[in-house]
């Protein structure tokens, strides 16, 4: 679903559309913390850890980095 909000948005506004991303990863930040039971830093740092594995994982990581 990402993938193709990407596909289709992303040609028309390039700059408009990083707040949503970046909003992407504040929730995804969030999912993080409530799910593993870590604080904010370690969420964000384990985050950046299973970038560096698979970058790939999320489709939006190849325009903004978590």
């Amino acid at each position: 679903m990402i993938r193709g909000i990407i596909n289709y948005y992303h040609k028309f506004e390039n700059g408009s559309m990083r707040y949503v991303w970046n909003q992407l990863n504040a929730r995804l930040l969030k999912w993080v913390k409530w799910e593993k039971g870590l604080y904010k830093y370690a969420a964000i740092r384990w985050l950046k850890i299973k970038y560096k594995e698979s970058p790939d994982l999320f489709a939006h990581w190849r325009l903004v980095y978590p």
